[in-house]
């Protein structure tokens, strides 16, 4: 009998497994290969949230199928075959990630000299990043998306004060943030404020989303933000938010839309 790791079942999860087929891969690791109807009487499930399950898994290739005694069976032949998905299931995303922080220092380093100074803007200090989210706010109109790496409480947070005003003023204006950070205890604690701030915060897994510096998409512009400098660095570029926008939105719905237990 071999059980599955605490750790894996939680990646797992956090990919977007369902419950049906945790319980799946956890009764084939301990109980070897079994028909539905075997798995529907040791789970307490319907043979069809069953057969929708393991077809998710068999797609996966972490499942096979193999006959004993001319009947068909369900078979995990190891905890390898799951380690093995999970491995990599985490390089794609560790390799997309990488691939967008490339892409967007790609565009900037291409950037011509002769480039209109006006799209290009630098703030240093924090009343530079006091002015940096102004200016963002100013150009915003909606919703406002970031992706956040949290590293202060809002009590220890050197932007504390000004950040009360911000808002207020966002909140005047209807100006929304949408905000992917990841599930670390600075995180949860971070979104559990979320009604009071105007604000939606998606939490993700911080050993794939291994983002660094703020990243802020606001109208045409993005900024990254780099908290530990104090550094800032706005562009305005149709091209650039677009692109920012859909991996935000991509990541936001694959982190959301996540299966039913079955």
């Amino acid at each position: 009998m071999t059980p599955l790791p605490a750790s894996i079942e939680q990646y797992l999860l956090e990919s977007g497994f369902s419950g049906t087929e945790i319980f799946i891969l956890k009764h084939l690791l301990a109980g070897g290969s079994m028909t539905l109807r075997e798995l529907a009487a040791k789970t307490g499930k319907s043979t069809g949230v069953l057969d929708s399950a393991s077809k998710k898994l068999l797609k996966k290739g972490i499942l096979g199928r193999e006959v004993i005694n001319e009947t068909p069976k369900l078979t995990l032949f190891s905890l390898d075959a799951v380690v093995a998905w999970v491995h990599e299931d985490a390089e794609h995303k560790r390799t997309a990630m990488d691939r967008r922080e490339k892409d967007l220092q790609s565009f900037v380093d291409s950037l011509s000299v002769e480039v209109n100074r006006a799209d290009i803007q630098h703030y240093e200090g924090l009343e530079g990043l006091e002015q940096a989210y102004t200016k963002l706010l100013e150009e915003c109109s909606g919703a406002m998306l970031h992706f956040l790496p949290v590293r202060h409480t809002e009590v220890e947070d050197p932007l504390r004060d000004f950040l009360v005003q911000y808002f207020r003023l966002r909140r005047r204006q209807q100006v929304i943030t949408r905000v992917i950070a990841q599930d670390t205890p600075l995180g949860r604690r971070y979104q559990s404020r979320d009604a009071f701030e105007y604000r939606q915060t998606l939490l993700v897994p911080e050993s794939v989303y291994a983002f660094n510096t703020e990243k802020v998409v606001a109208g045409d512009w993005v900024a990254t933000i780099n908290h530990v400098e104090n550094k800032a660095f706005l562009i305005r570029s149709k091209e650039m938010a677009h692109t920012e926008k859909a991996m935000f939105e991509a990541i936001w719905k694959q982190e959301t839309v996540k299966p039913s237990g079955g």
